[in-house]
Order: C-alpha cells, then sequence, then structure tokens
C-alpha cells in the first residue's frame, strides 16, 4: 500500500532483488483495491473501503529472482533488523500450479489447485502446520 509503512523499511530494496533489465519489463500500476474492511458511506451504504496500491507483477526464471533476500527481508521486517521488506509478494509457478506467500517471520502460505500436488510438502513440513490451521488443512489431505 502506498501509504503504509509502519516499519520504516526501504520500499525499493525489494525492487533491487530482480535484475533491473527485467524489473523494467514488469507491470507496475497504482490501482485501487479493496482493504476487505467494510465501511459505511455519505448515505449510509455498506461498500468496501479502498486502498491505493502499487501492483508489481513480473514473470521471470527463479535463477534471476534473490530469494534468499527476499524471504529474509519478509522475516526481518518485523523484528527490525535491516534490511526489511513489508510489500506482500506472491510467488507462482505456472507449471506445477503451486503457489507461495510468506507473511511474516512466523510463517507462510503454500496452494496448489490439487492437495496432490503440495501433498510432499505436508507430508515432509507437517510439524510446521500452526494447531489452528491444522484442522482445515488436514481435511484436504485425509480423504
Amino acid at each position: 500500500y502506498q501509504d503504509s509503512n509502519i516499519f520504516e523499511v526501504d520500499r525499493k530494496y525489494l525492487y533491487k532483488q530482480f535484475p533491473s533489465h527485467l524489473f523494467n519489463g514488469f507491470y507496475n500500476q497504482l490501482e485501487s483495491v479493496n482493504s476487505c474492511m467494510i465501511i459505511k458511506d455519505e448515505n449510509g451504504n455498506e461498500a468496501m473501503e479502498k486502498y491505493e496500491a502499487r501492483i508489481i507483477i513480473g514473470k521471470l526464471p527463479v535463477k534471476d529472482i534473490n530469494i534468499r533476500n527476499i524471504l529474509n527481508g519478509i522475516g526481518n521486517t518485523e523484528m527490525g533488523i535491516d534490511s526489511g521488506i513489508d510489500q506482500s509478494i506472491y510467488f507462482f509457478d505456472p507449471l506445477t500450479d503451486k503457489g507461495f506467500h510468506m507473511y511474516d517471520d512466523r510463517g507462510c502460505y503454500v496452494w496448489s489447485n490439487s492437495a496432490d500436488k503440495i501433498r510432499d510438502i505436508y507430508i515432509n513440513r507437517n510439524n510446521w502446520i500452526v494447531d489452528y490451521h491444522r484442522p482445515e488443512i488436514d481435511k484436504y489431505f485425509n480423504k
């Protein structure tokens, strides 16, 4: 989000994790997005609150992404460690239909259009699943 920077991180740090000649070709626009918060408009009608956010979308080989710096930056942010990244970043693999989003130093989400495509992660990293989310996650793999 354009105005939100409560962690006082250098917003340009994320952009430096991609080769500039590739980053410059990414879709990069300010857009009005829903905040998922319901507000009342001037007529008393409920509406989704909107924010202005910079949406950046790029497609490139994994070898051209400095993933270590990105994940460390996300983990560093709430801890106050430089260099931090407070932007929401989502990785998608169009060949395997898998997605990944690390939300902070506590965890991440992994998803796919089929539980079988991420079953190996479920099995090998099962002890990482937070108890709060376990019932919802287990139902996809224990059918």
